[in-house]
């Protein structure tokens, strides 16, 4: 079909089949490298027998999820996502939080589940608690990470072999284990329905502040800037497609490949649909501990920047907010949540 003028044009991202990667097929580790070092977008097809048992699992939580989201507002809020002391502080995001783009509201909620939390496995971390939908599927929130981590930590693999031989480290997968303290989180998201012309964003524009985010999602609303145009000027839609992963470079993984690979801005347009979007996200995290240089050359470990990105949501200071939020120190254009 002829493309119009109004019609809107599709981020051409490279599909890259798991089992593929699992297998080292050269020509899925070529689409895989084209994508992290150009777009940073794009789509893992689950086409491997732990990337189908994780599909299950994301159906699963789906399902919770919308239970959760369902309850009452006063329900929710019992179960504040400021949980950990502030050494380790894994950010706080409210339902309906406010961000900072012109003091629009962030359009969606989200519950957050850190992944030490819900593994118990670092000293002086409060106890796993969260309202009695999610926590009735508490074994699934467990086999889904650790299936997510498995696939993450394939990727990772075949990453290293692109890696600058200065300057980075050897190995990619060893910063980001299993047992190793991190910020790493399940993201459970809703994007309630809105009026159109409500004046909220669906997700402010950022890059993600981590190394690998898998996005599972079935709607429409997820844009990534043309890397080939002029920064901001414009956007692409990202498809759902059925049987895929949406995944993402983040911060933490750019500044550890020594900016090679690309961390993309993105960000998700307000739902004006008659019914609540869900999306369900792996935020993969380095260690707590592991180092490496920002985009100002400056030295700092893997929570000091968490920290610091996620402080900026409090922040009034507008360009302080926008460099951090995209994980740059260079002057940016101004943030927008909306068309």
């Amino acid at each position: 079909m002829e493309k119009t003028e109004s019609s809107p044009a599709f981020a051409p991202l490279e599909s890259v089949s798991y089992a593929g990667v699992v297998g080292s097929e050269p020509q899925t580790l070529s689409a895989l490298r084209r994508a992290v070092l150009d777009q940073g977008f794009f789509y893992l097809v689950l086409d491997d027998p732990v990337a189908k048992e994780l599909a299950h699992d994301v159906q699963t939580l789906f399902a919770a999820s919308c239970n959760l989201f369902n309850l009452p507002l006063d329900e929710k809020m019992q179960f504040d996502t400021k949980i950990l002391a502030k050494e380790r502080n894994y950010g706080e995001a409210p339902p309906l939080g406010l961000a900072r783009d012109q003091m629009l509201k962030d359009g969606h909620e989200l519950f957050l589940v850190p992944r030490d939390i819900l593994f118990e496995s670092q000293p002086d971390l409060p106890a796993f608690a969260c309202p009695p939908p999610l926590y009735q599927e508490k074994d699934t929130l467990k086999s889904f990470t650790v299936r997510s981590q498995q696939i993450c930590a394939v990727i990772l693999a075949a990453l290293s072999k692109w890696l600058p031989t200065e300057g980075t480290h050897a190995s990619l997968e060893a910063v980001h284990h299993l047992d190793e303290a991190s910020t790493t989180a399940i993201g459970l998201l809703r994007y309630p329905a809105r009026a159109a012309g409500a004046p909220e964003a669906g997700h402010i524009a950022h890059t993600d502040v981590g190394s690998l985010t898998l996005l599972f999602t079935a709607h429409a609303g997820l844009q990534v800037e043309d890397p080939h145009a002029f920064p901001g000027a414009s956007w692409l839609h990202v498809a759902p497609q059925p049987g895929v992963a949406v995944v993402n470079i983040g911060d933490a993984l750019r500044f550890l490949s020594g900016r090679a690979f690309r961390s993309c801005l993105h960000r998700v347009l307000p739902n004006t649909g008659p019914d609540d979007r869900y999306s369900i996200a792996y935020f993969l995290r380095p260690g707590v501990e592991t180092m490496f240089s920002d985009a100002n050359g400056r030295v700092c470990t893997s929570l000091e920047w968490h920290n610091r990105k996620f402080e900026t949501f409090q922040s009034t200071e507008a360009g302080k907010m926008q460099r951090i939020l995209q994980g740059t120190g260079e002057k940016v254009m101004k943030l927008t949540g909306s068309t």
